[in-house]
């Protein structure tokens, strides 16, 4: 078979398994995994760390997801450097002795269509929740769905201010961008 009319294949068979699928599923937190990536504001410096999801679920009705909630537990921010977590889970960034989750929770019906949604839901992050919209490919192998996104957050709008080149002046080469990349995979199966 050529590749293309394999790829066209394979895609197609993803897209019926998903949308003849209908049920709830729970997360699989140790089969997820998600990490963040914030930067410099100015110049190409970059830092990647992880964070867990300790519980989410999913409901889907043949087409469409119909609900979707998701809880990262964010005293498992890590890096490398201890330093940086430390700061990270200080009053400066997430607060995490106070606010140690961030949720998200689908807002609207989403259908999916080709293996690909468009999700939008609220997320929350230090008690504040604003609505969110983002890019989600879905697989299936079974009884599991696999959801890939990736998405672009501004850490303002959540009251995460520090160093921020859009709130404080002057700050030259101690100033951090104010949006960060978050993206993951999340593996859900079929609940009993």
């Amino acid at each position: 078979m050529k590749k293309p009319l394999a790829f066209l294949f394979f895609g197609l068979l993803s897209f019926f398994s998903i949308a003849q699928t209908t049920g709830s599923f729970v997360l699989e937190p140790s089969q997820s995994n998600c990490e963040w990536t914030g930067s410099a504001a100015v110049g190409s410096y970059t830092l990647t760390g992880s964070v867990s999801v300790s519980s989410g679920s999913l409901t889907i009705d043949e087409n469409t997801i119909t609900a979707c909630s998701l809880v990262f537990d964010l005293t498992t921010l890590a890096h490398e450097e201890k330093s940086l977590v430390d700061h990270l889970k200080s009053k400066d960034f997430f607060q995490v002795k106070k606010f140690p989750e961030a949720t998200f929770t689908l807002s609207e019906s989403a259908i999916i269509s080709d293996g690909y949604v468009a999700v939008k839901g609220m997320l929350t992050i230090k008690g504040t929740s604003k609505e969110e919209q983002f890019d989600v490919t879905l697989t299936m192998d079974g009884e599991r769905i696999s959801c890939i996104f990736d998405c672009t957050v501004n850490r303002i709008d959540y009251g995460v201010n520090h160093n921020s080149p859009s709130l404080f002046d002057d700050l030259k080469d101690q100033a951090i961008a104010d949006e960060f990349q978050f993206r993951g995979e999340l593996s859900f199966v079929l609940a009993e």
